[in-house]
C-alpha cells in the first residue's frame, strides 16, 4: 500500500487552514524568497553535480567533513536511497512511525519485522524488545525517528547508545530534531565517529518552511557516504533548492524566534487540547499532537469530515500502522490559528455528541 501523508489540501476544493502539515506557520526565513527571485538565472544551467559549495555549508554548520554530507531532494528521496543498504536483508521497526521507512525497505526486497510502540507507555520506544528482536531476527538495523513522527516521543540518545553497538546500521531520522532546541544534547551526531554504522538524516523543508523546494542530507562516514551516493542519481537537487540551503546555516535569529513563538504556541495548544471533551492528548517533543478520540465519538473520519466542512484539515492517523481510526495529528500553528481550530473541534465534537445520543 501507498503510503498516506499529511499537507494533501490538494484533494479538497476548499480553502482550508492545513492542520495535517508539520510545518513551520512563520514561513521561510527572511531572504529566501528574494535569494530564490534574484537566483532566477539559475534555471538556465545544471547545478554543480558534487555540489561543493552546499556540501561545506552543511558540514561547517554540522562540524563534520564536507565528505560526510550527502544532499538530497528532500528526505524522503535519502530515505529510499539509505533503504538500499537493506537489500536482501531484515529490519526491525518500531510503529507507529513515518511509514515510508517500511515502503522503502520493502521495496528493496528487505524482510521488515513491525514492533508495537505501546499506547500506555505514550508511544515510548520499546528499547529492549527492539534490541531482542534484531538480534533474534539476525537484522541489519532500524530506522528511527526522532522525535517520533506521528506522536513526538523522544527516547534519549544516552539509551540508544548500546544499540549502536549492537547492530550494522541505524538511521537516526532527526528531521524535526530543531524543535528540541538550539542546545538539545539528543542528537546522535556526537557518536557518528565512535559507530561507523550511524546515520543521520536531516530535513530542510519543516523546520524552515520550504517543502515545495525538497531539500534534504544525510551525515555518515565517508564510506557510507560513498556507498549510498552510488544508489543516487545525477543532480537530485535542482540548483534553486541548493541555493536556499546556503542560506539555512546562518538564520540564527529565524531560529531563536521560530522556537520562542513555538514553545509558547505548543503549552497554550495543548493545555486547551486536553480539556476539549473526548480526546486524548499524548506527551510530544515536535510541533504536532497525536491525539485519540473517544470511541462515544465515532470514528476520526467523521470529525475530519466535518472539520474540513468548516475549513481545517487535520491528519487522520488510520494509516499508521499500529494505529486504528480513532487516532488523529494536529499540528501547531499560530496562535491565533490553533485557537480557530480549537473554536471548531468544540462545536464539532459536541454536535457529534448530541447526534449519537438522539439515535
Amino acid at each position: 500500500m501507498k503510503p498516506v501523508h499529511g499537507g494533501n489540501i490538494y484533494d479538497f476544493a476548499e480553502e482550508l487552514l492545513d492542520f495535517s502539515s508539520n510545518i513551520n506557520p512563520l514561513g521561510p526565513p527572511p531572504g529566501v524568497e528574494e535569494l530564490l527571485r534574484d537566483s532566477s538565472a539559475l534555471i538556465e544551467k545544471y547545478p554543480d553535480i558534487k555540489y561543493r559549495k552546499l556540501r561545506k555549508k552543511l558540514a561547517d554548520w554540522e562540524g563534520v567533513n564536507p565528505d560526510q554530507i550527502l544532499v538530497g531532494n528532500g528526505a524522503g528521496e535519502l530515505i529510499y536511497l539509505l533503504a538500499e543498504l537493506f537489500r536482501g536483508k531484515k529490519a526491525v521497526i518500531p510503529v507507529p512511525t513515518f511509514s515510508e521507512y517500511q515502503a522503502a525497505l520493502k521495496s528493496r526486497d528487505c524482510q521488515v519485522k513491525l514492533i508495537q510502540r505501546r499506547e500506555e507507555d505514550d508511544f515510548q520506544l520499546p528499547l529492549s524488545r527492539l534490541r531482542q528482536e534484531i538480534n533474534k531476527e539476525g537484522a541489519a538495523g532500524t530506522f528511527l525517528c526522532r522525535p517520533n513522527n506521528p506522536d513526538g516521543s523522544l527516547l534519549t540518545r544516552s539509551r540508544l547508545k548500546p544499540l549502536l553497538a549492537e547492530i550494522e546500521y541505524l538511521i537516526s531520522d532527526e528531521s524535526f530534531w530543531e524543535y528540541l532546541g538550539e542546545n538539545n544534547r539528543e542528537s546522535l551526531l556526537p557518536f557518528l565517529t565512535e559507530y561507523p554504522g550511524l546515520i543521520i538524516l536531516r530535513s530542510l523543508t519543516k523546520f524552515y518552511a520550504l517543502p515545495g523546494l525538497r531539500l534534504g542530507y544525510v551525515i555518515a562516514s565517508r564510506h557510507l557516504i560513498e556507498k549510498i551516493s552510488a544508489f543516487q542519481p545525477p543532480w537530485p537537487v535542482n540548483a534553486l533548492a541548493a541555493v536556499a540551503g546556503n542560506l539555512i546555516p546562518d538564520c540564527n535569529d529565524y531560529r531563536r524566534k521560530s522556537l520562542k513563538e513555538f514553545r509558547q504556541a505548543r503549552r497554550n495548544f495543548q493545555e486547551r487540547l486536553e480539556v476539549l471533551p473526548g480526546i486524548k492528548v499524548y506527551h510530544s517533543r515536535a510541533n504536532f499532537f497525536l491525539c485519540r478520540l473517544s470511541a462515544d465519538y465515532g470514528e476520526v473520519q467523521l470529525l475530519q469530515e466535518r472539520l474540513v466542512s468548516q475549513g481545517f484539515l487535520i491528519r487522520n492517523c488510520a494509516s499508521f500502522a499500529g494505529l486504528n481510526n480513532q487516532y488523529f495529528r494536529v499540528a501547531v500553528r499560530k496562535e491565533q490559528d490553533n485557537e480557530k481550530l480549537l473554536t471548531a473541534l468544540r462545536a464539532v465534537l459536541k454536535a457529534i455528541s448530541e447526534e449519537r445520543k438522539s439515535e
